[in-house]
């Protein structure tokens, strides 16, 4: 595999009904995929050990239940060689509900960016070198460890490229771990903590 990017999709039984429609979004992408086993209950081990497979320079991953837009990976890749100081470049996305498209969150980079990091969700594709260092705490983050690393990233002071299209399918259900709250949620007090003492200036 030598395409410029990883993308991981960790697979789950509960998802079986969706996975071809994933994997035949991927299979034309030039991309190198790497399918990870699902952890019951533990979706930041799946990501940990996606983001850890292969070394491609930039690095990715699409849910198993949801699915990605033709083309979307080379138009990241040249927003991410347009913009060589973004760790990341994101997409906007698409809900999916009961077999209806639900237009997308609109996404701009002028707004601060405590507001640009909760439209931030699919599809997003980082910067290796720039992102690994960050990744270790994943593997301790039981759910929402993506949100985590994006608030990590950008409280630090990184900065995404935004490719102003659709390029992901966020597929709506009953089954995901989205719609499951959970009392024990390390990841929500983190992100609160980093809201409340980052020095980041609300108009960077």
């Amino acid at each position: 595999m030598h395409n410029r990017c990883d993308v991981h999709v960790i697979v789950s039984e509960n998802h079986k009904e969706y996975h071809e429609q994933c994997f035949d979004s991927l299979k034309e992408e030039p991309i190198n995929l790497h399918v990870i086993p699902g952890t019951d209950g533990h979706i930041g081990i799946g990501r940990y050990r996606g983001f850890h497979s292969g070394c491609a320079e930039f690095m990715s991953y699409v849910d198993d239940d949801d699915y990605i837009i033709p083309g979307i990976f080379e138009k990241c890749y040249a927003a991410l060689d347009e913009n060589p100081d973004a760790v990341g470049v994101v997409t906007k996305e698409s809900p999916l509900k009961e077999g209806r498209i639900i237009p997308p969150v609109e996404i701009s980079m002028d707004v601060p960016w405590r507001l640009f990091v909760r439209r931030m969700h699919h599809l997003v594709v980082y910067r290796r070198s720039m992102v690994m260092p960050y990744v270790e705490a994943m593997k301790d983050q039981a759910f929402r460890s993506e949100y985590l690393l994006l608030i990590e990233l950008l409280a630090s002071g990184r900065r995404f490229a935004l490719v102003d299209e659709v390029g992901y399918i966020w597929r709506l259900h009953k089954n995901q771990v989205y719609n499951k709250r959970h009392p024990s949620d390390e990841v929500r007090n983190r992100v609160m903590e980093l809201l409340k003492t980052c020095d980041i200036s609300e108009s960077a």
